[in-house]
């Protein structure tokens, strides 16, 4: 008997230590994190994104980063309708084009305003002087691209009709540097560091954004079915980015060195590019200026994108703006 209440205790206290172990390992194990698969297009315009994943902004418990390169937008639009990345950096116009053709697509935040990051170029010994001597001549731009939108302004600015006094040709901007180089077309409209490129073999700035009446942006878009699902996902990814914009704003010199890990620059060429862009910090993206009430400029200047896109039969369908728009995520980390 004795021996049987022994051999019953030493059960139990293996019972009891099981169960111990079990829910002591249940305690310490952290929280499932969520895969996040990301779009970017390598350049300086997204070096919020690449001071953050150098810095350790992106907060490792809650969220895993799966990086994808897309030369264009219009190339990683291709892989956000069809499900393959969850959230991304591009152009507002191409962007605008995602959500024509899929209402799940959102814009949720700026990534950047261009303050001379997209122009058109011409070459050098081109007698092309002021945008009114581009009539009668033949200009590449990637069609569907914020600085499309910008080429057209620039024209109607200098009087010129740009369906009829010009010639646009849709290009890739990885071929333009090429196309003005062997004279197939007289001036290219593009973007950095496509801009610095055709720069250095021959080229010419004309004009550039910095002079545009509507802004230009680069902005983050998500897939809205994966941020319902997981808005703390998407949150924890817009804080890292907000701290790598505000990184870049106040500590330049660190900054550049950061971003030239991951891009064939010098440190010294990045600084002068940064010039370029402003990247807007959480507390920016709050302004009137942004998506702060009661202006919302940046949201009125994404309107004034669809409506370019729309009269250009590049869209078939206008997305509505309070949903093409959600700031809910980036209203949230104010919490």
């Amino acid at each position: 008997m004795t021996r049987k209440l022994g051999l019953l205790a030493l059960a139990l206290a293996l019972a009891l230590s099981l169960i111990a172990a079990t829910v002591a390992g249940c305690a310490s194990k952290p929280a499932s994190r969520v895969l996040v698969r990301v779009g970017i297009q390598p350049g300086v315009f997204v070096t919020p994104y690449f001071i953050a994943k150098d810095q350790g902004f992106f907060d490792a418990k809650k969220i895993e980063i799966k990086e994808s390169s897309f030369l264009s937008g219009a190339a990683m639009n291709e892989g956000m309708l069809s499900g393959n990345i969850d959230l991304g950096y591009l152009g507002a116009t191409p962007a605008i084009v995602a959500a024509s053709k899929d209402p799940r697509v959102a814009i949720i935040a700026i990534c950047d305003l261009s303050d001379g990051g997209e122009g058109i170029i011409v070459r050098q010994e081109s007698k092309i002087n002021t945008p009114a001597d581009l009539k009668g001549k033949k200009i590449a731009v990637a069609k569907g691209s914020t600085v499309h939108r910008f080429l057209y302004e620039v024209l109607k600015n200098a009087g010129l009709d740009p369906d009829k006094d010009v010639s646009v040709y849709d290009m890739s901007v990885e071929d333009q540097v090429t196309a003005l180089q062997t004279k197939n077309v007289d001036a290219v409209a593009n973007w950095e560091p496509w801009m610095t490129k055709a720069e250095k073999a021959g080229g010419r700035r004309l004009i550039d954004d910095s002079k545009a009446v509507v802004r230009t942006y680069d902005v983050i878009y998500v897939n809205t079915d994966f941020a319902k699902k997981h808005p703390e996902a998407v949150r924890a990814f817009l804080a890292g980015h907000m701290k790598g914009a505000e990184f870049k704003n106040t500590k330049t010199n660190e900054a550049a060195k950061a971003v030239a890990k991951v891009l064939p620059l010098q440190p010294d060429e990045i600084l002068t590019t940064f010039k370029l862009f402003v990247h807007p910090d959480l507390k920016a993206q709050l302004t009137p200026e942004f998506f702060g009430a009661p202006k919302e400029k940046a949201r009125a200047d994404i309107g004034y994108d669809v409506d370019f896109l729309f009269r250009q039969g590049l869209i078939k369908n206008q997305p509505d703006l309070a949903k093409l728009v959600d700031t809910q995520y980036l209203m949230g980390l104010q919490r």
